[in-house]
This record gives structure tokens, C-alpha cells and sequence, in this order.
């Protein structure tokens, strides 16, 4: 529990007063779409062990909000230094179902967020019949059945054909870049 706390206190240095978060907090000149959505991931489960302020998560998911596309995607806005941190969720897509997550796991500000999150949803269930990448589709499989959107068999079976299967187990690779 003292690590938790521990790091909730580190990472909160890494704020920005508009809500957002960056690698190198306020030394960067804006905040990162996709730390920004990790961060309000990580505060909502550590909620569950820790005391965690409801209103950095949601002035963070706030500044998500505020800085969706039209088209309801979230651009990354920001600079992230390691980008293999994002493990394929740094743009299109992938970055929206991962940033709609973030959202639909705050379950107690999915009403305040609805818009942001249903143009969200549109997006992604736009965009998915071609999406060939397996976390992408991951993502987005995921994202579609937290908000029980009626395409998410249709995703999950598309996921499904990308498995590598043996007589007792079923797992999804995916090339490491270059």
C-alpha cells in the first residue's frame, strides 16, 4: 500500500494544470492523449487499494474530452518518449479504443462523459472492418464490450480468426518492429 501511495504521489508530478499528464510534467509543453488516459486507468484500479482524488481523474478525463477530433478520434496531442510503452496504441484506432477505455472504466463519470464517449464508440465501430492489427483490434473488441455496443461478437470473431491455436491453448502474436 505505502508504494501505491508512493507512486500516486510521483506520478501527480507529472500533471499538468489543465489536467493532463506528460513524461516530463510541466517541462513538457503539452500534455500526452495517450499517458493521460494510462493515468486515468491506473488512478481508477488503484482507487479500489488506495485514496485517490475523483477529481484529478476527471479533470483529466476532462482534457481528453476537450481535445477529441470532430470525427470523434483522439489525436495524439502530446509527446511520448517511449513509445514501445504504448505496446501499438499510439494513433488511429488503437489510441481512440484506448483513450474510450479509459472512459468507460471511470463507470461513475460515463454519464458526464457520454457525447465524448458515444462519438467515441462511433469511431471505433467505424473503423474497425479494416483494422488488420491484433491489439489494435484488441483494443477495439474490448472497448466495444465495455460500452456492450451491438457489433462486439462481430469484433471479438474478428479477433478470433487472427489466433494461432494448438491442441490445449489459443494466443494472438504479433511482429516485433524493427
Amino acid at each position: 500500500k505505502k508504494f501505491m501511495e508512493a507512486g500516486y504521489q510521483r506520478e501527480l508530478s507529472y500533471k499538468h494544470r489543465d489536467g493532463s499528464f506528460s513524461a516530463f510534467g510541466e517541462n513538457d509543453k503539452s500534455g500526452s492523449t495517450w499517458l493521460t488516459a494510462f493515468v486515468a486507468r491506473s488512478f481508477k484500479q488503484a482507487a479500489n487499494h488506495i485514496t485517490i482524488d475523483e477529481g484529478v481523474i476527471d479533470k483529466s478525463l476532462e482534457w481528453l474530452s476537450d481535445h477529441q477530433a470532430p470525427n470523434g478520434s483522439f489525436p495524439e496531442v502530446g509527446v511520448v518518449s517511449h513509445k514501445d510503452m504504448q505496446g501499438g496504441s499510439g494513433s488511429g484506432v488503437a489510441l481512440t479504443a484506448y483513450t474510450l477505455i479509459a472512459f468507460l472504466e471511470n463507470i461513475n463519470l460515463v454519464d458526464k462523459y457520454k457525447n465524448t464517449i458515444n462519438k467515441a464508440i462511433d469511431y471505433v465501430y467505424r473503423n474497425t472492418e479494416s483494422l488488420d492489427d491484433t491489439y489494435a483490434l484488441a483494443l477495439a473488441a474490448y472497448a466495444l464490450q465495455l460500452a456492450d455496443h451491438s457489433s462486439k461478437g462481430l469484433i471479438l470473431s474478428k479477433l478470433d480468426t487472427k489466433a494461432t491455436t494448438d491442441s490445449d491453448s489459443k494466443w494472438w502474436h504479433k511482429p516485433i518492429p524493427e
